[in-house]
C-alpha cells in the first residue's frame, strides 16, 4: 500500500540526485580549468552534464 507521502519521498530522491549531477557538472568545469588540457572538450563535457542536470530538474517539475 502506497502512503500519500511516497510521491514526496520520490520527488526528494529525484531532487537530491539532480543536485548531485549539478554539483558534478560544476566539479567537471573546475577540473577543466585546472587541467586546461584540451579545455574545449572538457567544457563541452561539463556543459553536457549541466544540461543533463537541468533536464533532470525539468522532469521533476513535470516539464518534458
Amino acid at each position: 500500500m502506497n502512503s500519500p507521502f511516497d510521491w514526496m519521498i520520490d520527488l526528494q530522491k529525484q531532487m537530491i540526485e539532480t543536485q548531485r549531477q549539478q554539483m558534478q557538472a560544476g566539479q567537471k568545469m573546475i577540473d577543466a580549468w585546472q587541467k586546461s588540457v584540451d579545455g574545449a572538450s572538457a567544457l563541452r563535457d561539463a556543459a553536457a552534464a549541466q544540461q543533463k542536470a537541468v533536464k533532470g530538474w525539468l522532469s521533476i517539475w513535470g516539464v518534458r
